[in-house]
Parts: structure tokens; sequence; C-alpha cells
């Protein structure tokens, strides 16, 4: 072990170098290779400190980074070796590769290597994936693991860009080690000059870690650290543990952790930011220049957000991000004045692949999560063949006005499955017109939704508005809710709380055909003028069912009715009570109406089906029990009616 107390005795006059010189002598201390600072010692350091291959036990120690412009704190560099090209394809699933150049790099069991294709080297951007080495033999590279991702060589002929950007290789890494505990990193407050460039990655960092195995940061508070607290670039398990963050916000690119090029399973978890930008950020920029990042595992993260004015993402998983884990985690915005519009978002997510989202919590926000364009720089919505796949479980929102808001106004987010298991909303009467599940513009293949629950709030929107020249819609055709609630308990005046609106206003049609509840309850004693479902301007045929459903307390005006063309309407075992109203309002040509095994209580100026001037051709009806309204009213009626209740 090296003492910096030492070194400070011999060259106390210059703690700076009394410092660099403690460093060197413990990466010279042999396998060990420790360095100890003094129980809760203060140090003002002048200039970056390479701690490469070491192990910092601080004790509470804080270090003051006094620098009169940019500059890291501590940075640990590892390197990448010579570039080798893979003779044949690199193919997702598999755990090894073809590479007969890789033979004189001496490679053995427990290296890593990169693996990676340079098809975007054009904005600096190399797609891969670091991988640890089991065994070469036989000029196959073989990996503890599988590949995450499908990597190919491109025929030159195909492509504008030179021939050498689409290389296909692997290359040794030489890899850091680095352990931090217990440590204090702050900067003076100084105000940096504008504009900033984002791109300047040495500016106000903490601690900036590249080609680095299993890093460890573990309860290291930041202070003023501006551009990023904590860099991880092409690492390999890292993990920041127990990490304080506090005003890491440079005019728009403050970060508390940046894990950027091809990070495998990097980790952070037990941690608090506040005062940021974006609390943590995965991929994305156009200055990473190794790959993406797989496996990313966020857990038990806080994010305060201090200027919910600037309308950014607390935690971003952008379009590098191969797969993450998002658990246990909290994103809190202010409550702004009348003067301030709330913009931010607890989760941006923009990425490809697989993402889980569980226990969340966002309070105080524009957003709980949004899903924008997936698809990679360079790369059109055309070309995408991977998709994401997105899990929801256990999400809760309070005072969010979209908690879950997928594809802007002209972004497409392409989606093979969407399963949402466990939504609440609460809503303190704001923003009451704003769904707590909304689908702009999507691709999406398979979706589920249970247990979603809203207060105060709309359940469902797709498309929010008409939009004249509107990106992607493609959904599935049967839309199952399953155990879910609608409940208003404030006095508030909403127009509906579920709506399907056009396409534009030249291409109508409803994104889906059928929409089935099973288990819903919707208590509406506190509406005033609402509609319960909105559909608007279809071309296509629609089908309602409701299974096993209550709907209780739907004051006057309360209804269901089809301002699109609709096909049929289902109540089976069902509870419904309307008061001086009517439930179904027929106010475009419908089949069927179908109602079997159910109640409808009310009074008798109410209603079961009112078809106004509009045709209803079939009502069946079936084990029923009315009291108090009337089956049907309004004219011209029906063409056959069926059954007896």
């Amino acid at each position: 072990m090296i003492f910096v107390k030492d070194y400070i005795a011999m060259y106390p006059t210059d703690i700076t170098y009394a410092f660099e010189q403690a460093i060197l002598a413990a990466q010279n201390g042999g396998e060990e290779q420790i360095l100890v600072l003094e129980d809760r010692g203060v140090y003002t350091i002048e200039e970056t400190l390479s701690v490469d291959g070491l192990t910092i036990l601080g004790n509470g120690s804080k270090l003051i980074f006094d620098f009169s412009s940019a500059g890291i704190g501590l940075t640990a560099l590892g390197s990448l070796g010579t570039q080798r090209a893979i003779d044949s394809v690199a193919v997702r699933g598999t755990n090894f590769v073809e590479c007969s150049g890789i033979s004189t790099d001496g490679l053995e069991t427990g290296d890593l290597v990169l693996i990676y294709s340079d098809k975007f080297a054009g904005d600096g951007i190399k797609v891969g994936e670091l991988k640890r080495v089991k065994l070469y033999k036989d000029s196959k590279v073989y990996f503890d693991d599988y590949l995450f991702d499908t990597y190919e060589l491109v025929d030159p002929q195909s492509v504008s860009d030179p021939p050498e950007s689409y290389n296909l290789s692997i290359a040794k890494v030489n890899a850091t080690k680095l352990k931090i505990f217990d440590l204090e990193i702050e900067f003076p407050r100084i105000e940096p000059v504008c504009p900033v460039d984002p791109q300047v990655e040495d500016y106000l960092q903490g601690i900036y870690v590249e080609y680095c195995d299993n890093a460890v940061i573990s309860n290291v508070k930041f202070n003023n650290s501006l551009l990023a607290s904590i860099a991880l670039y092409n690492c390999y398990n890292p993990l920041v543990d127990k990490c304080e963050v506090d005003n890491s916000n440079l005019f728009g690119y403050g970060y508390g952790v940046m894990i950027g090029n091809a990070c495998s399973y990097p980790k952070v978890r037990d941690s608090n930011f506040v005062g940021i930008r974006h609390a943590i950020r995965c991929g994305g920029l156009t200055t990473v220049k190794g790959g993406k990042q797989w496996e990313v595992n966020i857990e038990n993260v806080t994010a305060t957000v201090t200027t919910p004015q600037l309308g950014e993402h607390a935690f971003v998983f952008a379009s590098f991000t191969g797969s993450v884990i998002f658990k246990n985690c909290t994103a809190i915005g202010g409550i702004p004045d009348s003067q301030t519009a709330i913009k931010y978002t607890g989760v941006g997510i923009g990425m490809k692949g697989n993402v889980l989202i569980e226990n969340f919590r966002a309070l105080n926000l524009n957003g709980g999560v949004d899903f924008y364009t997936n698809a990679l720089e360079g790369e059109s919505d055309s070309s995408l063949i991977e998709r994401a796949n997105i899990v929801i479980k256990n999400m809760y929102t309070e005072n969010v006005v979209y908690p879950v808001f997928i594809g802007g106004n002209s972004d497409t987010y392409n989606i093979d499955m969407l399963n949402i298991d466990g939504l609440a909303s609460v809503n303190d009467g704001n923003n009451i017109e704003s769904a707590v599940i909304t689908i702009q513009t999507s691709s999406i293949k398979k979706w589920n939704f249970n247990n979603i629950n809203c207060y105060n709030k709309t359940m469902f929107t797709i498309r929010e508005q008409p939009l004249e020249n509107p990106p992607e819609l493609t959904l599935p055709q049967v839309m199952e809710v399953n155990n879910s609630s609608v409940i208003y308990t404030d006095d508030i005046t909403p127009t509906f709380f579920m709506r399907f609106l056009n396409e534009s206003p030249s291409n109508q049609f409803c994104p889906v055909k059928q929409v089935i509840f099973n288990n819903l309850y919707i208590d509406g004693s506190k509406l005033v003028y609402p509609i319960s479902l909105h559909l608007y301007g279809s071309q296509e045929d629609l089908g309602l069912i409701f299974n096993n459903c209550v709907l209780l307390n739907l004051p006057s005006n309360s209804k269901i009715y089809n301002l699109a063309k609709m096909n049929g309407i289902e109540f089976n075992n069902c509870v419904c009570r309307v008061d001086d109203s009517v439930l179904i309002e027929v106010i475009q040509d419908m089949d069927y109406i179908s109602v079997t095994n159910s109640v409808f209580l009310g009074t008798q100026s109410s209603s079961l089906v009112d078809c106004g001037t509009a045709h209803l051709t079939n009502l069946f009806h079936s084990g029923n029990y009315l009291y108090g309204n009337t089956l049907l009213s309004g004219s011209p009626g029906t063409t056959l009616e069926k059954g007896d209740f």
C-alpha cells in the first residue's frame, strides 16, 4: 500500500506533485497497486491525475480540482491493439469469430477483444461489442458468452462511402484496471465560456475511464463536474455504486454517468443524481468510437431535475444502446410556476433492442417514458432489421402529463413486442385530456396491456392529433386490455377516457379493428360532461367488447358513442349504471349491439341505447336485468331485435 500522506510530507508545497509521485509508486508496487488517502483529507489538485491500474481507498477524502478552464479529474485509459480483419460474418448468438490474423497477438484466456464494424465511421462511430476470450484455437476466437449482434461484411460496390469504412474487425484490448472507494471530487463553480462545444470530451469531467476491465467506482460524490461526473467508454463490466452527483449540467450537456462506445454489462446502482441534465446517458453521441452498449443494468437510481423547463430526459437510452434492464428507479421534476412549462421526461428511449422497465416512479414531469425514433444515425427507418422489445412492469406516475408516449409527430418507433403489465397514473386535475398511454406514430407487431389504472387521467389515445403528412402507424388489429380501471375523484371535465383519431383529415381510418376490455372498472361519479369513448373519422369497422366489466356512477351526458363507423358493441357479464343519460348513443349506422347476462341500472329517463337519427341493424339481448331505464330510444331504431330481458 502507498499512503499519500507520506508523499505530502516529502513535498508539502506542491500537493499535485506529491499525488503524482504517490500514484507512480503505487503503479510500480507490484500486483497490489493500492493508493490510500488520509481519513477525510482535503486536497487541491491542479492537474489531471492518471490512475491506471490503481485501487484507490479514499477514506472520505475530497479532491478539489482547481482547473482554470477545461479538465478531467481522474483518468484510467487502456488501449486498443492492432485491428485484424474477421474472415467471415460474425453471427448473433454464436460464441466465436474466425480470424487467422490475430494469431500473433498472443491472446490468452481472460483477455478482452473488441468485435466491431465501422460502417458508421463517417460519424466517428463503430458498432460493436466487447467480449472476454475463452479460447483461441484453429483461427477461431471463442468467447465465454454469445455475440449480441450480427456483423456482416459489406460489398464495397454497394455503398457510396470508401470501402475501408466497412471493415469487419477484431482487436485485442490492452485493458486497464481501476477501483475507487469513498472519495469526493469537486470542481470550483465556474461559468463556462458560451457556446460550449459538447464534442469537447475533457470539459470538467470527474472520472474518465476507457478500455477498462471490471472498473468499480463506489461511494464517490461529485460536485460541479458539469459535462460528466463519470464517463465510461469501451469498458467491460464496469460498476458505479452508491454514488452521488450534484450539479452536473453544462448548458444542456451535463451527465451524471455517460456510458458510451462498446460497453458490455455496465451497472449503475444505488445512486442519487441532483441538478443534472441527464442522470445517465447511454449512446447516441457522434463522438463514440467503439460501438453499442450491451446489457446496461440500472437499479435503484434517483434523478432529481432542478431545471424542468429544459425539455430533456433524466435517463437516456439512445440509438447505440443494445439492451437495458432498468429497475427500481425514480425521476423527479419540479412543480413549475404559471410561467414555466414542465418539459422533462423521466426516461427517453431511442434504441433498438430489449428494454425492461420495472418499478419505475415518475413524479411531476411532462413524460414518464418517451419512445422516439429508433433508427441509428446514418440509417433510415426503411432499413431497420432489428426492432425493440419493450416490457414495462409496475410503473407509477404522479402529476405526469404523458406517462407513456410512443413516437413523436415525425418519429416512428419500431416494436416487435410491447408489454405493459402494471401502470398506475395519478393526476391532480391538470392536463386531464392527455392519456396514460399515447401511441402517436409507431409500428408495433404485438402488444399486451394489463393492470392499467388511471386516476383523473385518460386511459388510451392512439394518434393524439390528426396529422396532414403522418409517419407510419401500423398496429395489431386487436387491442385487449385486462384488469384495468378508470376512476375520476375530482370535479374535472375531461371529454373522453379513450380515443382513436383519424390518420389525417383526407385519409381516415381506425388503426385497430377490435378493442376487448376484460375486467374493466370505471367510476365516473365526479365527472362533468364526459364522453366515455371517443372514436373519430373511420372508413373501417371497429368492434368493442366488454367482458366482466363494471361501469358505475356515469352521470348525464356520459356515453359510448360512435363518431366513427363501428361494426358493433358487446356487453357480456357486465354491470352498468347510467342516470338521466344514455349508455350507447348511435350517431352513425351500426351493424349490431349485443348484451348478455348483464345488469343495467338507471333512472326512468335513461336508456341503454339511443339511436338518434342513425340506424342500428341488429340488437341482441339475453339473460340481462334492466332496472329503471329503457332498452331502446330514438329513431329509426333497429331492423332486427332478438332476445328478452
